[in-house]
Order: C-alpha cells, then sequence, then structure tokens
C-alpha cells in the first residue's frame, strides 16, 4: 500500500505496520528492515544492511513454520529459482504467494489482492509467534470467486485496451475529461444505477474556501441539515482536500453509488498532482450489490486512459470491512497532525444526499492517534 500506499503519512497503516515490523525484527535479530508497498501486487519486506542478513531469513523461516502459523505438517514449502537455487523457499497460501530468501533475509508477499491480505493477516501472524494471540482466527476467504473474477476481468479488459500497465495512464500529459455534474436522467449500466451527468460541474456549484470554513464551523456542535446542503459540503471538501497537497483522504461508508465514486475519481483525477488517499473503507458488497459492479459502472464514465489511472491510484486504496457498520465520513490528515472529519448520518449515494432526507452532521477536528483509534481502526476490526 504505499502507492499502493495506503498513505504517505505517518498516520497511513503502511507506516504503521512497518514500525511494528522494524520493532518486531530488530528486538530479535537486531536487524533493521524496510517493508516496501511500491508494487500494486508484491510488498516486500528487506534488510536494511546490504550484506542481508542469515538470522533474519532464519527467522521468517520460524515466524511463518510456527504450530500456530503454517507448520510444515499442514503446508508445503517449496524450493523456486531453479535447480541450483538452495536459499529460495516459497510457500503458496490460498491468497498470497510467501517468498522468503534465507541467504538475503528478504519476504516477497506477492498476490492480486496481497493488500488487504497483508493488512488483515500479517500483523496477526507476528502476535501470534509472540504469543499475543493464543487462540488465531480461521483465515477467511478475501473475495467470493465472483467478485475475484469480476475485478480480473475489469483490469484486464483494460490492460487488453492498448496502454502501457500503468506507466501510461500515470504521464503528465494524461487529459482528464470533465465528468459532469451528477444530477440528471438516470440510466442503467450492467444493472447499477448512475445519473447521467447533464452540466459540468462549475467553480460556482463548489464552495470557496471561506464558505466551506463558515459551514464547517456551524457543525461544529453538530446540526441537522438536507441532502443538497450535505452534498454541497460534501463536494466542496472533496475538492479543497484533493488540491491540497498537505492532506491525504480518508472515506468510509457502508453503501456508495456509481455516481458518488465517479465524483471521487472527477476530483481525484482533476488534482493528480496533489490529491492523496489514504483509505476508502467500503464492503465488497451491501444492499444486495457488489461493490465491484459499482467500480465497474462507475469506470465506464471515463476514458481507457483514465480508467487505467483510476485503477492505480485510486481503486488500489481501497479496505474492504468485514464486519457491518454504519459510519460515515470523510476526513483530511494534515501535516500538522490534525484530523478534520465530516460525520454524518447519510450514506454517500443518492438516497443519502437527496432533498427527502434531512441527516445529522458534525465537522470535528481530532489528533491522528485519535482518529486511528476511535474511527478508523473499529471499522477495519483493527
Amino acid at each position: 500500500m504505499s502507492d499502493t500506499d495506503v498513505s504517505n503519512t505517518t498516520m497511513s497503516y503502511e507506516i504503521g505496520i512497518e514500525k511494528k515490523i522494524q520493532n518486531f525484527v530488530e528486538t530479535k535479530t537486531g536487524e533493521i528492515v524496510n517493508t516496501d508497498f511500491s508494487d500494486n501486487n508484491t510488498i516486500k519486506i528487506v534488510p536494511k544492511a546490504k550484506h542481508g542478513s542469515v538470522a533474519l531469513g532464519i527467522l521468517w523461516m520460524k515466524v511463518l513454520q510456527y504450530p500456530k502459523n503454517f507448520p510444515v505438517s499442514k503446508y508445503q514449502y517449496k524450493r523456486f529459482g531453479g535447480a541450483n537455487s538452495t536459499y529460495n523457499i516459497k510457500l503458496k497460501l490460498p491468497e498470497v504467494a510467501i517468498e522468503v530468501n534465507l541467504k538475503i533475509g528478504s519476504v516477497q508477499i506477492k498476490g492480486s489482492f496481497v493488500i488487504e491480505w497483508f493488512t488483515r493477516y500479517f500483523q496477526e501472524i507476528l502476535d501470534i509467534y509472540d504469543g499475543v494471540i493464543s487462540h488465531p482466527k480461521q483465515q477467511s476467504q478475501i473475495y467470493s470467486e465472483d467478485d475475484m473474477k469480476k475485478i480480473k476481468d475489469d483490469i484486464q479488459r483494460r490492460k487488453d485496451a492498448g496502454y502501457d500497465w500503468p506507466d501510461v495512464a500515470l504521464k503528465d500529459d494524461v487529459i482528464v475529461n470533465d465528468v459532469q455534474d451528477s444530477i440528471g436522467v438516470q440510466t442503467k449500466i450492467n444493472n447499477v444505477d448512475v445519473d447521467t451527468p447533464v452540466s459540468g460541474i462549475k467553480d460556482s456549484q463548489l464552495m470557496s474556501h471561506e464558505e466551506i470554513d463558515k459551514e464547517t464551523a456551524s457543525l461544529t456542535p453538530g446540526s441537522i441539515i438536507e441532502g443538497p446542503k450535505l452534498y454541497k459540503i460534501w463536494r466542496s471538501l472533496l475538492h479543497v482536500w484533493c488540491s491540497n497537497e498537505h492532506s491525504t483522504i480518508y472515506i468510509a461508508t457502508p453503501r456508495i453509488d456509481a455516481t458518488r465514486l465517479i465524483e471521487i475519481c472527477y476530483f481525484c483525477l482533476n488534482h493528480r498532482h496533489t490529491m492523496k488517499i489514504g483509505a476508502i473503507c467500503i464492503p465488497m458488497r451491501f444492499d444486495g450489490i457488489s461493490l465491484a459492479e459499482i467500480k465497474s459502472a462507475a469506470l465506464k464514465k471515463f476514458t481507457p486512459q483514465e480508467q487505467t489511472y483510476i485503477e492505480y491510484r485510486i481503486f488500489t486504496q481501497f479496505l474492504y470491512p468485514l464486519q457491518n457498520f454504519e459510519a460515515k465520513f470523510l476526513a483530511s490528515l494534515n501535516d500538522d497532525g490534525i484530523v478534520d472529519i465530516l460525520v454524518t448520518s447519510g450514506d454517500f449515494n443518492k438516497s443519502g444526499f437527496s432533498s427527502h432526507n434531512k441527516n445529522m452532521v458534525v465537522f470535528n477536528s481530532v489528533r491522528e492517534e485519535e482518529f486511528k483509534t476511535k474511527y478508523l481502526n473499529p471499522i477495519m476490526d483493527y
């Protein structure tokens, strides 16, 4: 997750788990390791010392083969890298493959959904070895077979569009077409409702910084406001925070529709040089709808080149809570360690922003550690 990066700030989950891994390794071997989240499908834990560390390689094998993790009596460990490879060991699990280089002491975890697996299970694996967890949970499948097929088909379709993956989408000359205002005629894409854009998102439809400050100040004690007003505040905050290089955005909602996902992608594309997404927490399935279908419908509103960018820079930041939750918030972690949070009772969809709905809305600011312990972690069950 580091571009895969759930964020480039000290608040991000990656930074948190990286510190935990460093402490775990250093207390047991004296070695320093770095965790690399830069590849979408691979997470690497490598020793800082150029010569590597055999002791570190042995530690990783002990952790993996610990009786309550992946003991050799139940799991098959194989050498890889050719007949002459003595030091490379691979453990194949249903969701990921774990490769350990015994001589160097490095670990590589590979898989299409390695981010989700890593955030869900790796800390637990270390805690089991340390005796912190005596009764580990059964590792459940991250996605259903149907969800995995849809996600893989979507990714393959964009690869087949003829663009280098993802290099072309990350070039400076990517053209961002206007994704327009979402109040219009409703159509269906793949049986998912999408409001057909009818007019461009004008600056006049978004609040100025002064207006945002005034509105959010009035919401500090909490207030009941109508859906359209909440919608304007929500979009305006997205616009301002995406354009602020010192802001890292977190979004959580148990339900979202394609139109609101389109708007999130729109603001991120328009401010792609400054925007940073920390995490977008949405369940894989809700109200009988698959999030994969919502993503697919939203992507169809963009060009193939934009789709590639969205897949690589936005959709990789999705986290999928396992437990039911009804929290909805849009938050910005600032460089000073303060997190500004818009908390609402309404979902981030057409119903939540409808004129028929009045929502309880609170705007609050907390320290990042408090945001993590009171807002983010309970949703992700950390």
